[in-house]
């Protein structure tokens, strides 16, 4: 595992775990921020599966769903049906593709959570998805093993060692215990 995590390498994934955990927390806010928004009914516009191409020839199958609502007479649109859905992730997290369609399908009338501030801002569910827990998690080990190697690993940060062979076991100058605690004879 050392070999993973040398040098620069260690900052790298230290600056990931921190970005990962930042972006998905920001997340998590917006999600508890929305259960005081307001609401509006809207109509969803287009429910279906759509083929992402992936590397490697791979592709993966995401929902999308398109609603559409009013707010003090203004028509807006949205795609979000709820925060913490990483689109860059996605595809790690796309087995409930099929349940997110069978919710939302065309023609249905919905509850939408908007933004009082900012209309445009919206969601149909105010649960963080499950992608949300796990990517922090993979940044929290991330940071966690990054500050092990950075700290507690000595091939990255060298520390003193005892020289015991010598019969100093300090690297600075050797003490007797009894001279520092006279109830100790």
């Amino acid at each position: 595992m050392s070999s993973l995590f040398r040098g620069h390498s260690v900052v790298f994934y230290l600056l990931a775990g921190i970005l990962l955990v930042g972006w998905e927390s920001y997340s998590a806010v917006l999600s508890f921020q929305s259960r005081s928004w307001n609401t509006a009914t809207g109509t969803v516009t287009k429910s279906k599966l759509e083929r992402r191409h992936r590397s490697r020839g791979r592709s993966s199958w995401h929902p999308v769903v398109e609603y559409r609502y009013r707010v003090k007479g203004k028509t807006h649109e949205s795609t979000r049906t709820h925060f913490g859905d990483l689109s860059s992730f996605s595809s790690l997290f796309s087995w409930d593709g099929n349940g997110v369609i069978e919710r939302y399908p065309k023609g249905k009338s919905v509850k939408v959570y908007y933004n009082p501030n900012n209309p445009t801002q919206a969601v149909l569910e105010q649960d963080l998805g499950l992608s949300t827990y796990v990517i922090i998690g993979v940044g929290l080990l991330l940071c966690g093993f990054s500050t092990y190697s950075l700290v507690g690993n000595d091939d990255i940060i060298p520390s003193p060692k005892p020289d015991f062979e010598s019969g100093n076991p300090s690297t600075d100058d050797s003490f007797d215990i009894h001279d520092t605690d006279p109830h100790l004879d």
